[in-house]
Order: C-alpha cells, then sequence, then structure tokens
C-alpha cells in the first residue's frame, strides 16, 4: 500500500477547504513584524499551495493557468531586480526602498483583478494580498515565490484549465 502524499494528508488533518482556511493556517501562530520565512515554513507552503491550487482549479472558481502565471511573472521580473540589488552593497536598505514599493503596488493590481473577475480571482487575492505584508527583505520575498510557484504548479496538477 502506498503512502498518502504529505499534501493530501495535510489538507484533511489541516481542514484546509477554503481560502479562509488557508489564510488562517499559514497565520495561525503569526505575531506583529513575524518574518515571513518563520511564518510559512515548508510544510504549511506545500499543504497550503496544494490546497488554494485545487480551490482555483475547481470547477466553481476556475481561474486561468495563463492568469496566474502572469501574476508569477510579474513577480520573476521584481525577484531578477532584487536579486541584482542583493548583490549590492547596503542591499537591506536599497532592497526595502526600491523592491518594496514594486512589490506592494502589485497588491492594486491584483485589486483590480478581483474587481474584473471576483469569482475566479477572490480565493487567490484573499490568501496573497495579506501576505504582501509581511514581505520585510530578500528572504521573505523568495518565500512569497516559492509560494506563489507552488500554488501555479499544483493548479495545473488539480486540472487548472490554460
Amino acid at each position: 500500500m502506498n503512502p498518502e502524499p504529505m499534501e493530501d494528508k495535510l489538507l484533511k488533518q489541516w481542514n484546509l477547504n477554503t481560502e479562509k482556511d488557508i489564510k488562517a493556517k499559514i497565520f495561525e501562530n503569526y505575531t506583529e513584524g513575524e518574518k515571513l520565512t518563520d511564518i510559512l515554513d515548508g510544510e504549511k507552503l506545500v499543504a497550503c499551495s496544494y490546497a488554494l491550487g485545487r480551490i482555483l482549479a475547481s470547477y466553481n472558481v476556475g481561474l486561468k493557468t495563463a492568469q496566474l502565471r502572469r501574476f508569477y511573472g510579474s513577480l520573476l521580473n521584481i525577484k531578477a531586480s532584487a536579486s541584482r540589488i542583493r548583490a549590492e552593497s547596503g542591499a537591506d536598505n536599497t532592497f526595502k526602498s526600491k523592491i518594496i514599493p514594486q512589490i506592494l503596488m502589485l497588491k492594486p493590481l491584483l485589486a483590480n483583478a478581483k474587481a474584473k473577475q471576483r469569482r475566479a480571482i477572490t480565493p487567490f487575492f484573499e490568501v496573497i494580498n495579506p501576505l504582501f505584508d509581511v514581505v520585510k527583505d530578500g528572504n521573505d520575498y523568495d518565500r512569497f515565490c516559492d509560494f506563489v510557484e507552488a500554488i501555479v504548479a499544483y493548479h495545473k496538477y488539480c486540472g487548472g484549465k490554460d
């Protein structure tokens, strides 16, 4: 008998059935100022991205892969800029002054997408939007990008349409 995959096991154990459940799990022990890398550990990243990917791929939501990939592409463009900045001296201050504003500009773009396609974007918006506020440095941003990449992968795995 094959063991149950970790994603399925944790999805059931943590009752990750809605975007509210996913958000609550991510922020369950959060304290102000805590780093994203601390609150979104490996197990949470995998289980929560799997749960959200399933929701987004479901018939009721029907978010298209291209929409997720477009958002992820924006994250990667910023990540490329961040990588160049991180290689320089004084990278922390430069990251905060140049990269954090670019990251935060994705919030209104995501809100606009939600306004246009409420049913398809809302679950993604409800989980991702509060995570923007927790990104404070390059390591947090890397974890944020990893989480979105995992959501894109699981969305496709769970039958997300192009």
